[in-house]
């Protein structure tokens, strides 16, 4: 059902773009007296949409709806932005495929969904790449955003912002000490072989599984933990199914807000450069609700009863040396070249 709602939802703002030059675009007729409904109003207008599968309480969707705000307010109006959450218009692949084709305005999510259409973005499923999310943070500032941007634009689509969603942990139904006790552990991952690949080389079974299927997967045991960050822990409520948490920081994957390259074309210069300088905004202010967020998810976790593990010196870097394989597959899928230019701007930010 939800399947078919997306569609026409998709269907509809299709029809809309026939009609108007992006998302949808409405001009106030003129009044008999020659002028518009609305002096004070603007000409034109724009009605723009955003799909995710996030909810409110996730980092994209904070994102997602930071731009929305910062766009209505400074447009005075002429722009107007639909948010779409919890997979209305379908799942991630959908509605990716939908802003390459111009049919969705805007995407917002996980950059690991984009990587079936665009591999480099595979650089950023590199496990234990970065050693905080500081690192991280200074890394995404260094002109990374730039070097990616020029591909997703090659396969029709716009990086407008990215923002991070806090680095990834271990939640799990049995207590986790050492790299032994990972064996046959599954884990639910997303459809994505580098994940896949970084988990099996730890011994863990790792479990391909759709975000909304994972709390039931972890309630009724067909998996055994998950990883994600706080924010994601939390909106799910995944603390209600899970006894122990590994704090082993092992990605800090960014929520990307994508918009169609054929939208951004047809928009003129100063609607361009107003959805540039909102998604700047909403990047510095997701940044900000994640600072100030993050210790209060931490303790809604310990509130719930889950016990923190931390990861030994030793055992870190064991994982890091077992993973490097599955990190060497994402540098021959994205080619020396981009690995390299990838590599440089990380150690650089350290």
């Amino acid at each position: 059902m939800k399947k078919v709602f997306a569609l026409m939802l998709a269907l509809a703002m299709s029809m809309a773009l026939l009609a108007g030059c992006g998302g949808s675009k409405d001009t106030d007729p003129p009044s008999e007296g020659g002028e518009g409904k609305d002096p004070a109003a603007p000409a034109e207008t724009y009605t723009l949409s955003i799909g995710l599968n996030s909810v409110e309480g996730d980092i994209p969707y904070y994102l997602a709806d930071y731009f929305k705000q910062s766009i209505e307010e400074k447009s005075a109006g002429a722009v107007k932005v639909d948010l779409y959450p919890g997979g209305q218009m379908g799942g991630d692949s959908e509605m990716i495929e939908n802003v390459m084709s111009g049919s969705l305005d805007f995407y917002c999510g996980n950059t690991s969904n984009t990587v079936p259409y665009v591999t480099e973005a595979a650089v950023l499923d590199c496990h234990w790449d970065f050693d905080d999310l500081e690192h991280f943070r200074r890394f995404i500032d260094s002109g990374f955003i730039d070097l990616l941007n020029d591909v997703y634009v090659g396969k029709g689509m716009r990086i407008c912002s990215m923002a991070e969603v806090g680095m990834r942990q271990l939640l799990s139904n049995r207590k986790i000490e050492t790299i032994k006790d990972m064996a046959g552990l599954k884990v639910r991952v997303m459809q994505n072989k580098y994940h896949i690949a970084a988990w099996e080389a730890l011994g863990a079974a790792p479990t391909p599984m759709d975000w909304g299927e994972t709390f039931v997967g972890l309630q009724q045991k067909m998996i055994d933990g998950v990883e994600q960050p706080y924010f994601f822990i939390c909106s799910a409520k995944l603390y209600e199914v899970q006894d122990y948490m590994l704090m082993t920081n092992h990605l800090a994957q960014p929520a990307v807000l994508l918009m169609s390259e054929a939208l951004y074309q047809k928009l003129p210069e100063d609607i361009r450069a107003l959805v540039l300088e909102c998604a700047a905004d909403a990047q510095a202010l997701t940044r900000e609700t994640c600072d100030s967020m993050m210790e209060d998810r931490l303790q809604t976790i310990l509130d719930n009863g889950v016990e923190v593990v931390d990861v030994s010196p030793a055992m870190l870097n064991e994982m890091r040396e077992l993973v490097k394989p599955a990190n060497d597959l994402v540098k021959k899928d994205v080619g020396e070249e981009f690995f390299a230019k990838y590599t440089e701007l990380r150690d650089a930010a350290r």
